[in-house]
Formats: structure tokens, C-alpha cells, sequence
């Protein structure tokens, strides 16, 4: 229902010039029901949204926050690392703690190659006689951190910049050795001295041994021991126990391992 300028100037109490002028300023504005936008407009057009969705895929950058530093030699608006992390969202992307791996060399990989080449023929009962033995350390929290990465969703392939590479010897409150072979689990024991060769010696004597009368098919049955490149491990004192006990043993494909015979 629409009212002359009289009736609305006798409802609000105005002269008529103001009602007039209020009525012809109001059919210059927007109409009041018109959807306004929300929140300030996009830093990035959808051609940068989808370059920094490249940049994350190719490698070139692992996180939000290096797009961010490097956006102006990207050729790309400055904006916040919280920016870019809502722009890799709307692209599809999720973020990810790297897992880690050894830190491995090209001639780590020749050897671990030609390793696994040699025992490519082993059969079932031949993997059967294996008994892998290690130490490991159990660390109370996470000193070295977490490293993330995008990718996108449902997609969990590894790769250079999705994975964390990782030295070994990371600190640790305990440490333990344990074996174990195809059949289950040995003993595990943990190490309260210094790690050498008369303790770990005394590792294998009290519990390696004792624990090959349920991890090998029957008693008696040789077997190997599959342990790292450690020095206590390959240590003449070590070996001389082996031999002694006749404890055979496996080359290990480790990162500085000895090639396969």
C-alpha cells in the first residue's frame, strides 16, 4: 500500500520538502531487499586459486605459509598463510603430518636393490629360518615433531614432499631389543647399560637363543639372524660369539650395508 507525501507528512510529523526529498534519495538507493555480500571479496581470482593448488602438487611449495612468503615472487596477491591455507581447502586439498623414513642415498638404494635381487627366490620355508632381531627407543613425547603436508583428499601416495626424512639414534627414554620370526614373536628385554658388544653378547645368549624353541618350526631347525650394520653387531668380538654358537647370519640392506653375497 502506497501513501501520498500529505499522509506520510502528517503521520511523521515532517514538512513536505523533507518527505519529498527522503523519498527521491531512496529511489536512488539499493532496494533494501537486495542480497548483500558477505565478508570482503576473495584476495585470489579462481586462475590463482587453481596456480596455488599447483604449486603445492608440483613440489615447488610444501606449505601455506612458504606460499605466503614467496607470493610476490610467485606473482601472486599478498594475503596471509591462513589465506592460503582456506585456498588450498576450496581447492580440495587437506594437510597431513609427514611420515618419516630413513634418509637414504643413491648408493643406499643400489645396495638395498641388489639385496633384495639375491633373495628374490627365498620361499616360504626359507624365510622360516629368518629371525629378525632389533633395538628400537621409546620416546616419552615427540621431540623431533610433526612436518605437514597437502594433498589431495583421498590421496595418500608418498613421495619427495610428502614424506619426512629421519636420521637414526632420535633421543628416547627406553630402550629395548626384541626378535621375532614368520611364527611370532620372541623375548624382548630391556637394556638398562650401555649398548656394546658384551651386553648385546649377553642379549643374545639369554634371550635370542632361548627364544628360537618357539620361532623356529621345529627344535633344533637352523637358522639365521637378520640384525642391522650396528658396530656391537658386526664387532669381532660379536662374530666370534656367532661362530662359536654357530649362529648364521643375513646381510642387512641397511643405508651403509655391504653389498650381498
Amino acid at each position: 500500500m502506497s501513501l501520498s507525501s500529505n499522509k506520510i507528512c502528517s503521520l511523521v510529523g515532517k514538512y513536505p520538502s523533507c518527505v519529498s526529498r527522503f523519498l527521491r534519495h531512496a529511489r536512488d538507493r539499493p532496494a533494501a531487499n537486495k542480497a548483500t555480500s558477505r565478508g570482503p571479496p576473495r584476495r585470489l581470482s579462481d586462475r590463482q586459486e587453481r596456480i596455488v593448488k599447483r604449486l603445492i602438487l608440483s613440489g615447488k611449495c610444501n606449505t601455506a605459509a612458504e606460499i605466503a612468503r614467496q607470493a610476490s615472487s610467485l606473482k601472486l596477491p599478498k594475503a596471509s598463510s591462513q589465506t592460503f591455507q582456506r585456498v588450498l581447502r576450496r581447492q580440495g586439498l587437506v594437510s597431513r603430518v609427514k611420515p618419516e623414513k630413513p634418509a637414504v642415498t643413491m648408493l643406499h638404494m643400489s645396495r638395498r636393490l641388489a639385496w633384495a635381487r639375491h633373495y628374490r627366490n627365498w620361499t616360504v620355508s626359507d624365510w622360516e629360518k629368518d629371525i629378525f632381531s632389533d633395538e628400537t627407543k621409546l620416546l616419552r613425547v615427540n621431540a623431533r615433531g610433526r612436518s605437514w603436508y597437502w594433498s589431495l583428499r583421498g590421496d595418500r601416495s608418498l613421495g619427495a614432499g610428502t614424506v619426512k626424512a629421519s636420521k637414526k639414534f632420535g633421543g628416547g627414554s627406553l630402550l629395548m631389543w626384541g626378535c621375532m620370526s614368520v611364527r611370532g614373536v620372541g623375548n624382548a628385554c630391556r637394556i638398562f647399560r650401555n649398548m656394546d658388544s658384551p651386553v648385546y653378547i649377553e642379549i643374545l645368549e639369554q634371550h635370542m637363543r632361548p627364544s628360537t624353541a618357539w620361532l623356529l618350526p621345529y627344535t633344533g631347525a637352523p637358522y639365521f639372524l637378520h640384525q642391522d650394520n650396528d658396530p656391537k653387531h658386526v664387532s669381532r668380538q660379536t662374530r666370534d660369539w656367532l661362530a662359536l654358537n654357530h649362529v648364521a647370519t643375513l646381510p642387512w640392506p641397511a643405508q651403509s650395508g655391504p653389498e650381498p653375497h
